[in-house]
């Protein structure tokens, strides 16, 4: 943002004309013969103290908003990321302190993690764990990783929850939605599944070939990526759907693939991440009717996985575009994808793009308080 050039000119002359000789002003003062005198006098030098003191500091500001030092946003990101990383063997989540840079373990070195999201209140975690066989579960932790329990896990068939991609929490931190795969009849297909929090009753599993998911945060609804199965061709795309699957809304229509829908935290907005194929994308929002699509990034790489900061003044996403040119191929070529990502932050416009982490391998996946 560039100041107006006639306010930054007045400004900076009042900044520096505006001198305040306190020595010798006082003796004038003392010098006075009345009080009355006196108090008068006080108050002027008082008054043109603050005069100098506001034009300075206001100057300082415009100064620092040119060079990009401040934010219009009303301050630098704050918060907890929780991202998938990788560190020597451990591949799993972890917890990035924005304003620190601190970056901690969330689940034990022996486990190997594929999703997971902060609880509304931020007090506790849900994860995807993938186990061997592989098998996969969804676990439920406190904030700092500890006593975690498994409310979901593949039953001994197969038969329910096997490759699991994704997961959302209700407003209410009382439901838990996730992506996963039911098998009837002998016949395969992925959907929703939604399950109470803490792991009792059986899921309710929706309708439609669904393959990502994010619970509005009105509590009403789901933004889904996929198409109900009848009369629709297989064309993936995002619909707005009721939590029992009905009354689908298409918001997008075209030939690309989005991945990662995120509702804003006023719901106004829906955040995701759009190529034309898995190994080239960049990150998208649009309004929550799937009106007004904008392009955010444009880097010709990866730019994916992009999550809204608790106060919708931020967007993280993971990119490639500082790696090593060798990595960059690589994730072009999918011969080893996903390899060089680090961790950035930008504000809703896409301007202000700023590498939070430096790592091999950081997808941000769920931002708290």
């Amino acid at each position: 943002m560039s100041a107006d050039p006639e306010l930054r000119h007045h400004l900076e002359r009042a900044a520096t004309s505006v001198h305040v000789d306190v020595d010798r002003r006082l003796e004038q003062i003392h010098a006075a013969t009345t009080r009355r005198d006196r108090a008068r006098r006080m108050r002027a030098l008082a008054v043109a103290a603050v005069i100098g003191l506001v034009a300075v500091i206001l100057v300082w500001q415009l100064r620092l908003l040119d060079r990009g030092e401040i934010s219009m946003t009303g301050g630098p990101p704050t918060g907890r990321i929780a991202y998938l990383g990788v560190r020597g063997d451990h591949r799993g989540v972890f917890g990035l302190d924005v304003a620190t840079g601190d970056a901690r373990p969330l689940t034990d070195e022996a486990e190997s993690a594929l999703w997971a999201a902060w609880s509304p209140d931020g007090a506790r975690i849900a994860y995807i764990l993938e186990e061997a066989g592989p098998r996969y579960a969804i676990v439920v932790a406190e904030a700092d990783g500890s006593r975690p329990v498994t409310i979901v896990e593949e039953d001994a068939t197969g038969a329910v929850g096997p490759d699991l991609i994704d997961v959302s929490w209700s407003p209410d931190g009382a439901r838990i939605a996730y992506s996963g795969r039911t098998v009837e009849d002998g016949v395969a297909r992925r959907t929703i599944f939604i399950v109470n929090a803490d792991g009792t009753g059986a899921p309710v599993v929706l309708d439609g070939l669904w393959t990502s998911v994010s619970c509005a945060p009105d509590g009403n609804g789901l933004v889904a990526l996929g198409f109900p199965q009848e009369g629709h061709e297989g064309q993936f795309d995002l619909y707005a759907i009721r939590e029992d699957g009905s009354e689908p809304v298409q918001l997008t229509d075209d030939e690309v693939v989005e991945h990662e829908p995120s509702w804003s935290p006023d719901g106004s907005q829906i955040l995701f991440a759009a190529g034309e194929s898995d190994l080239s994308q960049d990150v998208y929002v649009m309004n929550a009717d799937g009106s007004d699509v904008r392009r955010l990034t444009d880097w010709g790489g990866l730019d994916f996985a992009p999550v809204w900061s608790p106060d919708g003044r931020w967007i993280a996403f993971a990119s490639d575009r500082d790696a090593t040119p060798a990595q960059r191929a690589s994730n072009r070529s999918g011969e080893e994808i996903f390899t060089g990502l680090s961790l950035y932050v930008m504000e809703p416009d896409g301007s202000n793009v700023t590498m939070v982490l430096a790592s091999d391998a950081a997808l941000p996946a769920s931002w708290t308080r």
